[in-house]
């Protein structure tokens, strides 16, 4: 009923609880939390997934939020967050998954003078940037970007599909983006077959801190999502944000809520 260390094991039955530890998660990822990465049929037995993952030594159980997830977060139009609520979960913040159809999407003209303003480009990394790209990563985004950005460029062998923001050469910044045929298709890419065929996804991305404030991150955005166009994406998500407007302004519009849980397994 309950299973540490791998979320994807079933063995056919109609009930089952799968918890992930960290031990399955990315360097650095906190070690007093443990996931409830699907639940089937036994919400009325999680008292005993408590005392088990409490007798582990975790502190903390969330709904979601794994590496390498089902669901990101709990659906906030699900009729079980009641239930969720009284078995002792607290409600966090909000989060959205975003779609668009990327068809005869076009940069911004002004994204492009943004760029040519600040020597800055936007183009695919090459495998030979993987050690440059991780150093960059390291600085600015470590923990499970850098993990999930490597582990593409190095085992997965598509570095291709990283898009990077470099100002006078140097990478400032990062887009990592899936498409139809990605050996691993993770975070918003899960929801690929209902994006239907020519399926884009893009998240996470960023900028270093140094290059924030000069409007580099929709130039960014615009050149990631135009290269996403012009290989072949239609439907296109990005997924677990907060940026609701930021991304508005691009055309994307909400199609799924979440909210965070998290149960206190000390109280």
């Amino acid at each position: 009923m309950l299973l540490l260390e791998d979320a994807s094991w079933w063995d056919g039955n109609d009930r089952f609880v799968a918890v992930k530890s960290p031990a399955t998660a990315y360097p650095g990822a906190p070690p007093d939390r443990c996931h409830l990465a699907a639940c089937v049929g036994v919400e009325e037995t999680l008292e005993e997934v408590f005392a088990a993952c409490a007798a582990m030594g975790f502190r903390n159980l969330v709904f979601g939020m794994d590496h390498d997830h089902i669901w990101p977060g709990f659906p906030k139009d699900d009729d079980r967050l009641a239930q969720m609520v009284m078995a002792g979960f607290q409600v966090g913040s909000d989060h959205c998954d975003l779609e668009r159809d990327l068809c005869g999407f076009q940069a911004p003209e002004s994204c492009r003078d943004l760029l040519a303003q600040h020597r800055a480009t936007v183009q695919p990394a090459a495998q030979d940037d993987a050690e440059a790209l991780d150093s960059f990563l390291a600085r600015s985004f470590p923990g499970r970007w850098r993990h999930d950005t490597m582990r593409k460029v190095v085992e997965d062998r598509e570095a291709g599909d990283i898009l990077l923001l470099r100002i006078e050469g140097d990478i400032q910044g990062f887009a990592f983006t899936q498409r139809e045929g990605a050996r691993r298709p993770i975070g918003g890419a899960i929801w690929r077959r209902s994006l239907g065929p020519s399926w884009g996804a893009l998240g996470p991305i960023g900028i270093a801190e140094q290059a924030r404030g000069k409007g580099l991150g929709d130039a960014l955005l615009a050149s990631t999502l135009q290269t996403l166009a012009h290989r072949g994406s239609r439907r296109t998500i990005i997924d677990w944000t907060t940026l609701e407007d930021f991304y508005g302004r691009h055309g994307f519009v909400p199609t799924r809520r979440y909210l965070t849980l998290t149960k206190d397994l000390t109280a």
